[in-house]
């Protein structure tokens, strides 16, 4: 994905978001599985948070991309 941002690549960020999607999937899906309830409660608003820092990254540097390219 930053890749993507630095050299202006659309299908490259494309592939960076597909990937994050499958790595958040498989930590909700499998990973948290065996957590206990207290700890998964922690670790998926964490994953939330975490979800959330990578969206207003992603729309704040989108518009610049749109400038330049």
């Amino acid at each position: 994905l930053i890749i993507g941002f630095m050299f202006g690549k659309k299908y490259l960020r494309l592939q960076g978001i597909i990937l994050f999607a499958f790595v958040v999937l498989k930590v909700f899906l499998y990973d948290t599985r065996e957590l206990e309830i207290i700890q998964r409660t922690i670790s998926l608003i964490l994953l939330g948070i975490l979800l959330l820092g990578a969206s207003f990254v992603y729309t704040k540097y989108k518009d610049r991309l749109k400038d330049v390219f």
